[in-house]
């Protein structure tokens, strides 16, 4: 208990504000913070060191980023560098109203899963604005991975990623649906970065006979059935082995057609999307190579009937979760002469709106309500990875990780005022309806609506414990 409430007196208080708690309701109501955790939730007002008065603003669980690519040590060699790292990144996300972002562990050559843990700890602790979690990811069956599972999940990683396309999943695929089932046992989530590798190269060649080289030919180089195929795989693979499966940055309509049969079918199927796909389609393309660059994500944009069947799944749950796979570059780093629409990088910077725009074209529009808002963003990661209840509620003995959301608050997004490190805003002048006041972590205000307030490093490791399966 902190000095300042043994005196009767609580560390902050967040006032007369819209208080979301869990079950999905409002109330005019005072959140009381302790030592960086919710104390209460009272209609009594109380004395605080700093008060915080919300009226009309909507007081909710900060946002969990599932998905994003900080690191540091880019794992990938025959790529460029992103421009993001820990700090840039998490900077961007205190002024967005996230609160705590999942990133990546990747094993880098000769390194024990251990090895590669402790390693991206230290960057991200060093150098985190907000809290964090990790999920591991494994890209070969390197000897020794698998006696090291049990501790891994014990210590606090209960995520474990995969990737459809590498050469040593395509290759060793009855291999994998057994290291799947010992993670079954481990009670954790698979989760699936779905491509086929035989539909890209099927592709990439009829696009280079034809000589359609350049960035613009990339949505043409990854089609839906890449995708979908690659689901319905993965889908399949984990329903032998007996482990929930977690579908990141899914695009496309017929991917979500094949989750949607695998729970027709008893299977635990967890879908993410991305920003990308929301608001955009594959018509970005239609410009010239250096513009077409800037919308280059994985999977590529997709068709307005794509966009559509996803804003349905958000409202019906059939999506459960928004991330934004934010990886930050510069234009210069998006578009170099000589590109390729196989070379060009995949990733947007998505951090800082992902929250704001996902209330602004999903609440204030009308398409989804603000209890599915806050479980897309907040409860259901939270939930998924092991973090709930510490992270993505708002109730007494939680961590103090609040968005205060100003309805009224406008703004037209543009690059020189965002906190990436990337240089441009891939919704240059878009309004949204909608923007954090205040962004407050573990009880600390972390973002006052202009300017963030924290320094790197204050961020800590979250370990998660087993999932919960049903949102």
């Amino acid at each position: 208990m902190s000095n300042a409430r043994r005196n009767g007196v609580h560390d902050l208080v967040v006032r007369n504000g819209r208080v979301f708690v869990p079950g999905g309701s409002l109330q005019i109501a005072n959140v009381a913070v302790d030592d960086g955790l919710v104390t209460s939730i009272t209609s009594e007002t109380e004395d605080a060191t700093t008060v915080i008065d919300a009226a009309g603003m909507l007081v909710l669980p900060g946002a969990i980023d599932a998905h994003t690519h900080l690191n540091s040590v880019w794992p990938f060699p025959d790529e460029r560098r992103p421009a993001d790292d820990f700090g840039s990144g998490t900077r961007s996300a205190a002024a967005g109203g996230v609160t705590a972002v999942c990133d990546f562990v990747y094993p880098l050559p000769g390194e024990s899963l251990r090895q590669a843990i402790d390693r991206v700890v230290a960057d991200a602790s060093a150098k985190s604005h907000i809290d964090f979690g990790l999920h591991v990811v494994i890209t070969t069956l390197e000897n020794g991975f698998v006696d090291e599972l049990p501790s891994v999940v014990a210590d606090g990683y209960p995520s474990f990623k995969f990737y459809t396309q590498l050469p040593d999943f395509v290759a060793r695929g009855s291999e994998y649906v057994r290291l799947l089932s010992t993670l079954a046992e481990l009670g954790v989530v698979a989760m699936f970065h779905c491509e086929d590798a035989a539909i890209i190269d099927y592709c990439r060649h009829k696009l280079l006979d034809a000589g359609h080289m350049t960035p613009r030919h990339y949505p043409d180089s990854k089609p839906a059935e890449v995708e979908v195929a690659a689901t319905a795989l993965a889908l399949n693979y984990s329903s032998v082995a007996g482990i929930p499966a977690y579908l990141v940055h899914l695009s496309a309509a017929g991917a979500l057609a094949e989750a949607r049969l695998a729970r027709r079918r008893g299977q635990k199927v967890f879908v993410e999307t991305r920003p990308l796909y929301l608001y955009l389609t594959k018509e970005r393309f239609s410009d010239d190579d250096a513009i077409a660059a800037r919308y280059v994500g994985t999977p590529p944009l997709r068709d307005h009937d794509d966009k559509d069947e996803l804003w349905a799944g958000l409202a019906s749950g059939e999506v459960d979760v928004v991330a934004s796979d934010h990886v930050g570059f510069t234009l210069a780093q998006k578009h170099q002469p000589g590109d390729t629409f196989e070379n060009v990088p995949k990733g947007v910077a998505n951090l800082e709106t992902i929250a704001p725009m996902l209330y602004s074209e999903g609440v204030v529009a009308g398409r989804i309500t603000l209890d599915r808002f806050v479980k897309l963003v907040a409860e259901n990661p939270a939930k998924i990875f092991g973090l709930y209840p510490r992270k993505g509620a708002i109730a007494p003995g939680s961590d103090a990780d609040l968005m205060i959301l100003d309805p009224s608050d406008h703004r037209l997004l543009t690059a020189t005022k965002m906190h990436s490190a990337s240089d441009f805003e891939l919704f240059e002048g878009m309004t949204v309806k909608g923007w954090p006041a205040y962004t407050i972590s573990r009880g600390e205000v972390i973002y006052d609506g202009k300017d963030v307030l924290s320094k790197p490093g204050r961020g800590l490791l979250v370990k998660g414990t087993k999932p919960v399966l049903e949102l």
